[in-house]
């Protein structure tokens, strides 16, 4: 039981480095792209947006799962055979990554033919590199999460790459060369995450990488599980990014600039879920390799628990006050993209509430079943898309992409019940959320309350905040591994 309340401790202590991490990364991130938007037109900062949703897909493609498969097995394996793990990441990721930046190079044109947006093609030649730094900087992250290397990882990934690439396109901006500084800005990060994080990696004096040729064993080893996960990946990429690029295809590059705007602002709900994957995948994968799945089922409710009620308050700030928060960030030319950000928020809440079902079907060795269910919720986004966005534009795009997520959590879910009965829904997960549901209803209706100004959304974030903190003490207070958690705290504290 120690031992797990270890694990506890270790996820709510790692995950608090993360999330300095996240809000830096996510913090810059966000501010990067409100100064774009802010700056750009609507049809400008759409063909940056389909350029980049772009090379994104084929960034995804280049970096064939490996990302994932490297901490996977680094976290269950060890120092030992890291070297051999690391050679064939790296190989993989730059052999791919060039053939993938050539092929998007020379066929431009090709592929701006395909989307009314001009300027595409030379916004696709001048990103395109970054499909190379992209797949090799989320490797070498991935080593790092397998020596569970967090502190490494929030400085040298998340921290002071924002840091350094943001005064940059503040520059650029104030001299009016917006364009450049984009492409400076994203073309920038990587390269500093991947110098970084080789550095420290050196540094650490834990492990050093020895060129060797890897075993045949290895190579079956690492492929046999990236491979399904490499596709996976593909399709999740699809998942994320078909909106957009089915936007481009249907409509102009100004909706899809209204509806880029408002990506980011959604994807903040699955910040908390990103920060407890980081830790929880070498946690969870020891649990499966001892066969002991009560625990891996405590972890995994515990870590669904924590992030949906941390996240819940986000939700309801989006869907009351979403159309106020657009017009204070953004400015009245992306009102329009209010409503598709509450069917949005309501899509990236349904993966928080699924918990890390994506790290529990990698730390079970099911990557082929998740590709099936990838394809099943790929097929559903892409089939709503070209059926709704005709008639409703951004509003259909976002509901498309809300059931894809949907169908994708619903079948990543029994997956892992079949296999480990383990699931994330129990009676504690969902108690608060009507008491603060009814009470933030009631009074915004009540008192008609609307906010003009960025002090304003402010202080309603904090007063749902502070309702749903109450909600939770009223209906479940401290759980188990709540209390289980403290404990170890206080001991160590003591």
């Amino acid at each position: 039981m120690s031992s797990f309340a270890d694990d506890l401790s270790q996820l709510v202590g790692d995950s608090a480095l993360v999330m300095i991490g996240r809000i830096a990364l996510i913090g810059g991130g966000f501010l990067a792209h409100t100064l774009l938007v802010r700056n750009l037109s609507p049809d400008t900062f759409g063909v940056l947006s389909l350029a980049l949703t772009v090379v994104s897909v084929c960034a995804g493609f280049a970096a064939v799962g490996m990302n994932q498969a490297i901490a996977r097995f680094i976290g269950g394996s060890g120092p030992e055979d890291a070297d051999e793990y690391v050679v064939i990441s790296l190989s993989v990721v730059l052999i791919s990554g060039g053939i993938f930046t050539l092929l998007l190079y020379f066929f431009s044109g090709t592929v701006a033919s395909y989307f009314d947006s001009t300027g595409l093609a030379v916004f696709l030649k001048t990103l395109s590199i970054l499909i190379i730094l992209r797949p090799l900087s989320k490797v070498i992250m991935g080593v790092t999460r397998g020596f569970e290397l967090t502190r490494t990882k929030v400085i040298s990934h998340d921290i002071l790459p924002m840091v350094m690439s943001v005064p940059v396109l503040y520059y650029f901006i104030t001299r009016n060369q917006i364009i450049a500084g984009a492409v400076v800005y994203y073309v920038l990060q990587p390269v500093i995450q991947t110098l970084l994080l080789t550095l420290n990696l050196h540094r650490w004096g834990g492990w050093s990488l020895n060129i060797t040729a890897p075993g045949r064993d290895k190579m079956d080893e690492i492929f046999s599980f990236s491979w399904p996960l490499a596709f996976e990946s593909m399709v999740v990429l699809f998942l994320g990014s078909i909106d957009i690029l089915m936007l481009g295809w249907l409509t102009t590059s100004e909706v899809v600039g209204q509806y880029r705007s408002i990506q980011p602002v959604a994807k903040t709900v699955i910040i908390f879920l990103q920060v407890l994957t980081f830790i929880y995948l070498p946690i969870a994968t020891r649990y499966y390799e001892q066969q002991d799945f009560d625990q891996l089922d405590s972890f995994y409710k515990a870590s669904a628990r924590w992030m949906s009620h941390v996240t819940f308050p986000l939700v309801l700030f989006y869907l009351l006050f979403g159309r106020d928060f657009i017009q204070v960030v953004f400015g009245e030319e992306y009102v329009v993209a209010w409503v598709a950000l509450a069917i949005l928020t309501l899509g990236m809440y349904s993966r928080v509430v699924a918990g890390p079902n994506g790290m529990t079907i990698k730390a079970i060795n099911r990557t082929r079943e998740d590709l099936v269910a990838s394809i099943g919720a790929l097929l559903t986004n892409v089939g709503l898309n070209y059926i709704l966005i005709p008639f409703y534009g951004i509003v259909g795009a976002a509901a498309a992409t809300m059931v894809g997520y949907l169908v994708y959590n619903t079948i990543d879910l029994l997956i892992i019940y079949r296999y480990t009965g383990v699931t994330p829904f129990h009676l504690d997960l969902f108690k608060p959320f009507i008491p603060t549901t009814v009470a933030c209803l009631g009074l915004t209706y009540l008192f008609n309350i609307t906010a003009a100004s960025l002090v304003e959304l402010v202080l309603l974030g904090v007063a749902i905040s502070g309702i749903h903190l109450l909600s939770i003490f009223l209906t479940t207070g401290l759980t188990e591994e709540d209390q289980m958690l403290l404990n170890n705290l206080k001991a160590r504290l003591g």
